[in-house]
Formats: structure tokens, C-alpha cells, sequence
């Protein structure tokens, strides 16, 4: 019996034929993960099964995640779900007498160890895994607290406070330099006048084309009694540029994120077709506060941008979330991505390389600013790096205004 199309998934997995179970498992994708299924759905999933067959799994499972995903995030749910529902994993045999992974630690005063008969609980001192902090550890996320014998220790030293966290940054709000700008304004604008694409292949209104419109042309004439006084024309005008650039502001980076971050302000006011991103442990889109900063403010200073300046480094992460929440509204066949980092990613790499592959295939090319390639015997060997080459059209450096210029007529 197919099931009912209340709230509840069916109990059962494997039913009596496939259309059941096929009706059955659709009805879990659209109940338990929200999947937009209807019976247009389902029918078109019983038709791509009859057109590859059941015969084989991998073919089944991609057909079926053709019709019924509709989204990228839906492909993960779509696999745990098919793996669930076809093929249910056994619960197992319970194994009550199996040993303990790891073996019960023993202070000096148990009793099961002989000396532990001899000592009492003040004269055993703490294991070194059972300490809180090691002593003899000095760093900027620890306080050592005094002893609570010490008369002098303030109520709020007496607690022992660690703390550690990726997300978490206590950084200056970032801000860009003013000397120098004007330099750095001109080289601006060299890379985006060096940027000169080719002219659009569609037939558009130009104030002087090769070609006659003649319905634009009999429209304007209206306004002067049916006389052509003003013809217009069709041309081929030239592709606009747009430049994206993705700004890391780690720690490791904090030297050479300030030229890069003045370049990305200078850029955002001199064209309106710059994005910029900034990213540490989260990714932000700075755009609109670097607009802000050229309307008469006398302290180029952003805002304090959190987890996205002045924290750790997750590059890979950061640009999959990039590709996932912001490519589709910045990325182009005409963009230009910018990447400034030092490829110091301590995230996996097979997200960084989907990532930067998604970008190449959306843009016209991605640059990357390395600071370290300034160096004549640098070699990118890190893996964030080596994961990056193969989908980068140059890898090179750029700190001063200078360096910018030579990147634009290099670009060019």
C-alpha cells in the first residue's frame, strides 16, 4: 500500500514493488528534508528509471538525484537518504563484554597501586593530563590564576580562565592608510582602463554605431512632428570589466593585508563594478562600507569586520561560501578575481580546489597575491598553495603602488 501524504515518513522501507518503494522514498525526501516533490516529480523519476535501468546502482542514483535535487545543498541529504532507505545498515550485536578502549587511568593514591595504600588525597599530586594548564605555558589565551591562599589576588584572579577559539578575534578595526593614496588611486585606475575587453556580440544602442535603427529612429520622430532629425544607430560597444577581490585579513597576514586593503578602496572609488570580500574565520562583503569611506569621511576606517579580519585562516572554507552565497551575483564571464592571501590554509584542500575551480569556470581568470612570492626563491609548496595552482591564471605579488602599476600593464 503506498503511503499516506501526512507529516509522519513512512516506518517501512522496502515495500512490495519499485513504483511503492519509489513513492515511499520521495515521500521522506519531501517530509524529512523539505525536498519540493510532487507527483510531476515522481513520475519523471519513475521515467528516468525505466530509461537507465536498475541494473546498475551508481546510474539509479544519479538519475533519481537529477529529478529530485534542485539545489546544490540538497545532493548531500539526497545521498544519506538513498543510502538509508535502499540499503538500512544492521543495528548489530551487542558486545557487553568487550574491554574499554582505553585503559582507567590510576593516581598515585589509588588503592589498587601499592604505594596508593601509603598516601593520602593531599599528598598525591595531579597526573600532567589532569592538569588544567601547564605551568610552566605562558600565553596570551591563558591567565594564571594566583593561589586562593594569596590575600592579595583580586576576587575575579582567583579563577582559572582558558580560552580558545578559531571564530574568535579581538582585532583593531581595520584601517587604510592615507599616505600614499594618490599613487595608489592611479594605479587603480590603470588596471581597470588596462582591462579592455572585447565588444559584445548583441546588437546595441550607441550614440554612433555602424548600423541604422530605423524603429528607434521613426519612434524619436514622433516627438518632432514625423521628421527624422535625430537618427540612432547600433553598434557592438566594448564588454564592461568587473573586478572581484577576496582579502585575507589572518593574522599571518595582517603586514601585507594593508596595501591590499588601500588597492580594494581605491578601486571601489573609481569604479562601481568592484566587490570586495574580506575573510579570516568567516567571509564578509565589504563593498558597501568601502563606498561609504569616499563620501567626505576625514578616517578611512571600516567598521570592525569580527571574524572576518584578524583570526585565523580558513581560505578554502571561506571561498566555497563565497561560490555558495555570492557568485552568482558577482561572478561573470567579464570578472576579474583577485585573490590576496598567503595560501597558509590549515582547512582541507579538496574544499579550497572545489572552490577555486567553481571560480575559474564562473569568471574570466583568477590572480593571486601571494606576499611571499616577492622573494626570489620562494616555491609555493604549501598545500593551500599547491592545491591552488592549477586553476590560477598568474601567482605574483604587489605591496606598493609601483608593484600595483606593473600588475595592471602586466594584466593588460
Amino acid at each position: 500500500m503506498a503511503p499516506s501524504s501526512g507529516e509522519n515518513p513512512p516506518s517501512r522501507n522496502l515495500l512490495g514493488n519499485l513504483p511503492e518503494n519509489l513513492l515511499a522514498f520521495c515521500e521522506i525526501l519531501r517530509v524529512k528534508h523539505q525536498f519540493r516533490l510532487g507527483p510531476g516529480e515522481v513520475v519523471d523519476a519513475l521515467r528516468a528509471l525505466e530509461s537507465v535501468g536498475v541494473d546498475t546502482l551508481e546510474r539509479a542514483r544519479s538519475a533519481l538525484r537529477l529529478v529530485c535535487c534542485s539545489r546544490l545543498e540538497d545532493v548531500e541529504a539526497f545521498n544519506a537518504a538513498f543510502n538509508a532507505f535502499f540499503f538500512p545498515a544492521s543495528a548489530g550485536v551487542a558486545q557487553t563484554a568487550l574491554p574499554p578502549l582505553e585503559p582507567p587511568r590510576r593516581r598515585p593514591n589509588d588503592k589498587r597501586s601499592e604505594k596508593g595504600d601509603q598516601r593520602s588525597d593531599e599528598e598525591a599530586p595531579p597526573e600532567p593530563g589532569e592538569q588544567d594548564v601547564d605551568p610552566e605555558f605562558i600565553g596570551s589565551s591563558v591567565q594564571h590564576t594566583p593561589e586562593d591562599q594569596d590575600e592579595r589576588a583580586e576576587p575575579s584572579d582567583k579563577v582559572l580562565r582558558g580560552r580558545f577559539s578559531f571564530e574568535h578575534a579581538d582585532s583593531d578595526a581595520p584601517r587604510i592608510a592615507q599616505d600614499g593614496l594618490e599613487p595608489m588611486f592611479l594605479a587603480a585606475s590603470q588596471l581597470i582602463s588596462s582591462l579592455r575587453l572585447g565588444r559584445s556580440r548583441k546588437w546595441r544602442t550607441v550614440a554612433k554605431g555602424s548600423r541604422f535603427d530605423f524603429r528607434r529612429t521613426l519612434r524619436q520622430s514622433l516627438s518632432t512632428g514625423g521628421d527624422a532629425l535625430y537618427p540612432r544607430w547600433k553598434g557592438h560597444p566594448r564588454r564592461n570589466p568587473r573586478i572581484v577581490l577576496l582579502l585575507d585579513g589572518s593574522r599571518s597576514m595582517l603586514e601585507a593585508a594593508g596595501p591590499a586593503l588601500q588597492f580594494a578602496f581605491c578601486l571601489s572609488q573609481r569604479s562601481k563594478r568592484v566587490d570586495v570580500f574580506t575573510f579570516s574565520t568567516e567571509l564578509r562583503d565589504v563593498t558597501p562600507d568601502l563606498r561609504k569611506l569616499g563620501q567626505g569621511k576625514s578616517t578611512l576606517e571600516l567598521p570592525p569586520l569580527k571574524s572576518a579580519w584578524g583570526g585565523g585562516t580558513r581560505i578554502g572554507e571561506n571561498l566555497r561560501i563565497f561560490v555558495r552565497d555570492h557568485a552568482a551575483k558577482v561572478l561573470t564571464p567579464d570578472t576579474l578575481v583577485i585573490v590576496s592571501s598567503d595560501g597558509l590554509d590549515v582547512g582541507e584542500t579538496d574544499v579550497l580546489a572545489f572552490a577555486l575551480r567553481e571560480i575559474k569556470r564562473r569568471s574570466a581568470g583568477i590572480v593571486w597575491l601571494n606576499p611571499l612570492a616577492a622573494h626570489p626563491a620562494y616555491q609555493p609548496t604549501a598545500r593551500g598553495m599547491k592545491a591552488a595552482l592549477p586553476f590560477l591564471s598568474a601567482l605574483t605579488f604587489a605591496r606598493t603602488p609601483e608593484e600595483f602599476a606593473v600588475l595592471a600593464k602586466n594584466l593588460r
